[in-house]
């Protein structure tokens, strides 16, 4: 059923690029704009360097030194302590790809592994501060939207903890190292350090293609949400827009003439909407995290789950934060 759904909207997709060539074509063309001045600087080149990390295992050696905190914070063995790092830092997709690596060779279990990816899984600290916080709602202190994100996935974290692992997981490291062990593929590998920077490469250009594919794909549906619906409507295109992708999304709220004296508790209407898009993410990310954890079994549909309640959890820091 879910595949002819699926089959379904595609061939409408189809249609539609058919009958509106010069929307597909805008779209596209921002898409390919976004992902070539913005994605590609900022993520290429971590991409490059964590793959490198990880193949040369490096990764120990900073999961070390991060332990004590990150142990305590998020309940994670000392191989967990890399993908938080990196994910927080470099964003969304590496985040969830540092950790489909680790749990490849063997270095993470499944239950660690899904536990990583439902917060360790973010935007990026240079586009929430500078892209959402500067250009798109202008706010005094926009290193505050960073600091929602993350606070909001830390939140996030121990209710996942806490509902889905059980009361047994508070306070305790979450995985079995003897399961690990046992898991191990590339345990006695050494790569060659040029052999690990040409796989590194590689490896690191097939996923930026799949990230431009991904967001060029959902910068034409939003062009088309904004194309089909009326001017008075424009919200819930906005709306939209941002639940598929969050840059479009959240230019498109700020510039929508409806929205600008609308507050709730206090709070601009713009800024709540913006920070759900940021700490969920949009479908664009769930498409990009889905394509970089291909090859395992770990869930996409509790990542999503995870997603959609960090957003909540955010909107609910938001109102707190910008009322003080």
């Amino acid at each position: 059923m879910k595949r002819k759904i699926f089959i379904f909207l595609i061939v409408v997709t189809v249609f539609l690029f058919t009958i509106m060539p010069t929307v597909v074509s805008e779209g596209a063309k921002e898409g390919l704009l976004l992902w070539f001045i913005a994605i590609v600087p900022s993520l290429f080149p971590f991409m490059i360097l964590s793959n490198i990390l990880i193949k040369l295992k490096v990764t120990k050696y900073i999961n070390r030194f991060l332990k004590p905190v990150f142990s305590v914070l998020f309940g994670v063995r000392e191989e967990g302590s890399y993908p938080v790092l990196i994910g927080f830092l470099a964003g969304c997709p590496i985040g969830a790809k540092s950790v489909s690596q680790l749990y490849k060779n063997g270095e993470l279990e499944k239950k660690e592994s899904q536990y990583l990816i439902t917060f360790c899984n973010n935007l990026s600290p240079m586009f929430l501060i500078e892209f959402i916080g500067v250009k798109c709602l202008g706010v005094k202190n926009p290193v505050l939207i960073f600091v929602i994100v993350v606070i909001s996935a830390i939140i996030n974290a121990f209710i996942y903890r806490t509902v889905k692992l059980g009361k047994k997981a508070q306070g305790k490291n979450i995985g079995n190292k003897n399961n690990i062990e046992d898991k191990k593929l590339e345990e006695n590998k050494n790569y060659p350090v040029m052999d690990a920077v040409d796989e590194s490469i590689a490896d690191s250009c097939e996923t930026i293609l799949k990230i431009g594919g991904y967001i060029i794909l959902f910068s034409i549906i939003t062009s088309i949400i904004e194309y089909m619906i009326p001017e008075k409507y424009s919200v819930i295109g906005c709306v939209m827009a941002g639940v598929f992708e969050v840059s479009t999304g959240a230019m498109q709220l700020a510039e929508n003439n409806i929205l600008p004296d609308i507050s709730f508790w206090g709070v601009d209407v713009k800024i709540l909407l913006t920070v759900w898009f940021c700490a969920f993410g949009g479908i664009s990310s769930v498409a990009q995290t889905y394509s970089v954890l291909s090859g395992t079994d770990l869930s996409i549909k509790k990542y999503v789950t995870a997603k959609i309640r960090q957003g909540f959890i955010a909107v609910i820091l938001a109102l707190l934060v910008f009322r003080i």
